[in-house]
């Protein structure tokens, strides 16, 4: 077993090309809701994904597996705006939000 830091470098790529695919890239996505999309760490996509290859007991990321980080990516995605709504935030990552 790799170190989960080195499994993530490996798989977030994969995560971010998957994610560009399902939301249309750049040119699909409101300009304020980019930033949240494109940037981050894929923690919890890495996690989803280091638990998949785990318990299947395999090094290779089928599509299902990667469609289900992808959606966990986005549903925080989706929770970080609604959080900046809520509160009324201007900016997040440095960014305006």
């Amino acid at each position: 077993m790799i170190p989960f830091c080195d499994f993530l470098e490996r798989v977030r790529p994969a995560v971010n090309r998957r994610i560009e695919e399902v939301t249309g890239g750049e040119d699909a996505i409101d300009p304020g809701v980019l930033p949240l999309l494109v940037r981050g760490k894929r923690m919890r996509a890495g996690l989803l994904l280091c638990v998949h290859t785990c318990l299947a007991r395999t090094t290779a990321l089928t599509d299902r597996a990667l469609d289900l980080a992808c959606a966990v990516e986005l549903a925080h995605a989706a929770s970080l705006i609604l959080d900046d709504m809520l509160d009324g935030d201007t900016v997040r990552r440095g960014a305006p939000s």
